[in-house]
């Protein structure tokens, strides 16, 4: 019985190795990992992770408070948002 548990212990542990290794790792929204976002623009990854955190605070604030107001979140309005915040960043 104990040879049974371990063999399939050890099955486990090596397909969570697989798994591990066979996923790429992942992408930001624009399909680029921020390693290669740190390089195109020459600053820290550190720096583009913090971008990304900011965007996800940012984003739940906005939110938050379109939902005070009742304001119905639309696709057109948040790729107007995006537009506006994209411009924010020129």
């Amino acid at each position: 019985m104990a040879i049974v548990e371990e063999s399939s212990k050890e099955l486990a542990t090596k397909k969570q190795k697989h798994d591990k290794e066979s996923k790429p790792k992942r992408k930001s929204l624009t399909g680029v990992s921020q390693v290669k976002l740190a390089e195109r623009f020459s600053v820290a990854e550190a720096m583009i992770s913090g971008i990304v955190r900011e965007r996800k605070k940012v984003l739940a604030l906005w939110v938050s408070r379109a939902n005070i107001v009742f304001q119905t979140i639309t696709g057109t309005i948040i790729q107007r948002k995006a537009i506006q915040l994209a411009k924010r960043l020129e």
